[in-house]
């Protein structure tokens, strides 16, 4: 693929899968930023697939705001430069989750006058979510309806994934409502550094973990927690799972542990 490291070439197709694109999008879009303004049949040609390939990829590409097709004798296609790109993509979702907000508010009445009501269950809940995507936005969630203390336990790579999502700013916000959110990580990095001073998270510890794996749990209320962490840095990783529980003897356990690991951990970041 031209100049590209085959390695940043397939660490950026991962990334640009966050933002909707399928792989031959992704190497449309690169090839169009690396060689410029080209046809159809000169993207054919380069990624080496059938016309037909190229032009259902282009109208995504075209829906998404990414790629200007320019009609003459010969229509040339030309990539939008990605800061432009991306921001309209974000605004998109913006302007989704505010359709799918409204709709929630009117679908929850609507379903209050059907659903039948049932005796409150003693029982504790124990639910798998699987998918990276769909695990970060379960720790958002559950940091931003945290009102007691929240401990993160996790490797400074997932935490460094975790901060391209919205958990920082839901960490931020619940510092903001005095909610104690304490994070323990196994290495030191430049990057963690940066996570403290832009946000301005201080309790931020470094420490030897039990094992490569997260704990998320709030105190008296929640638990995320999960087994070995996959090394690939994509946002959309499918084969990791996680285990919520709201079993208070797990909360007490896992939350002791955390205590533990916490006590054992030495404060090496300091915000602002």
């Amino acid at each position: 693929m031209g100049a590209f490291d085959s390695d940043l070439y397939q660490e950026i197709k991962d990334e640009l899968s966050y933002f909707g694109l399928e792989k031959t999008d992704s190497e449309i879009y690169l090839t169009l930023l690396e060689f410029g303004p080209s046809t159809m049949s000169e993207l054919a040609t380069k990624l080496e697939v059938d016309r037909g390939k190229i032009y259902r990829a282009m109208e995504r590409l075209q829906d998404l705001g990414m790629v200007i097709l320019h009609n003459s004798k010969i229509t040339s296609c030309e990539a939008v430069k990605p800061e432009e790109a991306f921001m309209m993509i974000i605004e998109k979702k913006k302007t989704k989750i505010s359709e799918l907000r409204h709709a929630a508010k009117t679908i929850e009445k609507e379903l209050e006058q059907i659903t039948r009501p049932t005796a409150s269950q003693a029982a504790s809940a124990f639910s798998i979510i699987e998918g990276r995507n769909s695990i970060y936005a379960r720790i958002g969630k559950l940091i931003q309806d945290a009102q007691n203390t929240v401990y993160l336990v996790t490797t400074a790579e997932d935490l460094s994934r975790m901060f391209q999502t919205a958990i920082p700013e839901k960490i931020k916000l619940a510092i903001q409502k005095n909610v104690s959110i304490n994070i323990a990580v196994d290495t030191n990095s430049e990057i963690l550094q940066n996570l403290s001073s832009q946000y301005g998270i201080s309790n931020i510890r470094i420490g030897t973990l039990p094992s490569k794996s997260r704990i998320i749990v709030e105190n008296k209320a929640h638990l995320l927690m999960s087994g070995a962490i996959k090394e690939t840095n994509s946002l959309t990783e499918q084969s990791e799972s996680i285990l919520y529980s709201d079993s208070l003897e797990m909360i007490e356990n896992m939350f002791s542990l955390c205590e533990q690991i916490w006590k054992k951990t030495k404060t090496t970041i300091l915000s602002k």
